[in-house]
């Protein structure tokens, strides 16, 4: 394995796909770091779903539970750069007014899938 840090998720990914379940990576990949990580995963099919809530309401989010993910950031800023920076690639979805179970129903009715 390379030092490349995107190979890890491929490789773990890749080898749960092997063994027939489907797998899904979440991270944070900005800019060209996407397109990147899809080149990656290549030739599996994947869906990319990209979450875009506001500003405000990622800090209303990382207020209420509890521990900070975004130490260092401008939060403002950040979502400013993804959405200048980042391809428009897959799914994308402002999830600012829904809950986590809405937003769940929302990808797999936008990807034909039947939930529960």
């Amino acid at each position: 394995m390379s030092n490349d840090i995107y190979n890890f998720p491929k490789d773990v990914a890749k080898g749960y796909s092997n063994a027939g379940f489907t797998v899904i990576v979440q991270d944070n990949y900005y800019g060209e770091k996407l397109p990147y990580i899809l080149e990656l995963m290549a030739p599996e099919k994947v869906e990319t779903i990209v979450l875009t809530p506001t500003a405000d309401v990622i800090r209303e989010r990382e207020h209420n539970r509890g521990k900070a993910g975004y130490i260092g950031f401008d939060v403002d800023n950040l979502c400013k750069e993804f959405l200048k920076t980042t391809p428009h690639i897959g799914l994308w979805i402002d999830n600012s007014v829904e809950q986590p179970h809405e937003t769940v129903d929302h990808i797999m009715n936008e990807l034909g899938i039947e939930s529960n």
